[in-house]
């Protein structure tokens, strides 16, 4: 739970329960304590009916989508990527994951075949 802003943080508010996304280093941002700093770039809201432990796992599978295919991948409009998945769920976060990129403005739109 946020209990306090940085200057210029927007998006978030003091309450919100949110969960850190493993985007830095932890030898500049230790997260292994009840206490926290971390970059709100790496901050992730999650919905009230969930639990802390829920909330703190539910992006993974798809963080794990979309940094293999834009930030390992480097992906970019106009590139045609096929997938395949052996299991539905991790199908259905490639998906949920595309239709994320495909609305980002900043990515453009990105061809998935599956």
């Amino acid at each position: 739970m946020i209990d306090a802003l940085g200057e210029g943080v927007t998006g978030l508010q003091v309450g919100d329960r949110v969960s850190t996304i493993p985007g830095f280093s932890l030898n500049q941002y230790g997260v292994a304590g009840e206490i926290a700093v971390v970059p709100a770039l790496h901050v992730a809201k999650y919905p009230d009916q969930l639990s802390p432990a829920e909330g703190t796992a539910i992006w993974m599978q798809y963080l794990t989508a979309y940094g293999s295919l834009i930030e390992f991948g480097k992906l970019k409009q106009g590139d045609v990527v096929a997938i395949t998945a052996e299991q539905q769920f991790t199908l259905d976060c490639i998906v949920e994951a595309y239709q994320y990129m495909e609305s980002n403005e900043q990515l453009g739109k990105i061809v998935v075949a599956v």
